[in-house]
């Protein structure tokens, strides 16, 4: 467990030690976390792993099935994605193999509809839920170092300087998908939907940097595609 100590008091070394001891704070525990897994309705699996008060899925989501056992069809035409009238995903660039680097890019129609594209027993995290997570891993300055998955393999440098995933949380800059149906910021950006609403059109999005160790929270328009982690019930 490391802490965090701000000196406050240039008065003496002994005034310096109180002030030093009572101005430090603990960031959360992150040895020894607690991982298992669940499957969806498609048949994936995906490891899970504890953080603090919740349960949340480590990779991105890959169903192509509602829990209610519709199918979530993949819209490749830019013309049917723009239309933005049916629940869909898309793999970023219509690209087979970014799949199993990224998983599915959803608009929000596929993301909140009430058939539930997480697996039974698990949710789309709303912005309180996703505040709490970035809460108990220290804030919105530096959550993101925790959240990413670290090194180059995926994300563009300097990635390696500002990522640790010491949370096993496992962000991938997976992009997302314009409503004219155009990809954007493969390997940047990582953008993960919340269940929270900013208007009619526009939702809460958690967005993750390649260079940055901080969590952002934006709006895309609900015709966007964006990437789903699901979290327990």
């Amino acid at each position: 467990m490391r802490t965090y100590c701000v000196l406050t008091s240039k008065f003496n070394l002994l005034i310096a030690s109180v002030l030093l001891l009572f101005s430090c704070s603990k960031e959360a525990d992150l040895t020894n976390l607690k991982t298992g897994t669940v499957t969806d309705k498609s048949g994936n699996t995906y490891a899970t792993v504890v953080l603090g008060n919740q349960e949340w899925m480590t990779e991105n989501l890959k169903t192509v099935q509602f829990n209610s056992g519709d199918s979530i069809p993949e819209i490749k035409l830019d013309s049917i994605w723009n239309a933005n009238s049916i629940a869909g995903y898309a793999l970023y660039d219509n690209f087979i193999p970014n799949e199993a680097k990224y998983g599915k890019l959803y608009n929000f129609k596929a993301a909140s509809s009430s058939k539930n594209s997480c697996p039974s027993g698990w949710h789309l995290p709303s912005e309180k839920e996703w505040e709490e997570l970035i809460s108990f891993l220290g804030g919105n300055d530096i959550a993101g170092e925790k959240l990413k998955q670290d090194g180059i393999t995926t994300w563009f440098e300097p990635n390696d300087t500002v990522a640790t995933n010491e949370s096993l949380f496992n962000a991938v800059p997976g992009g997302f998908r314009e409503q004219t149906g155009e990809f954007v910021n493969e390997k940047f950006f990582g953008y993960y939907w919340t269940a929270t609403k900013s208007t009619d059109d526009n939702i809460k999005v958690i967005s993750l940097h390649y260079g940055s160790t901080a969590v952002s929270l934006i709006d895309l328009n609900a015709a966007d595609g964006a990437s789903i982690r699901c979290t327990k019930d």
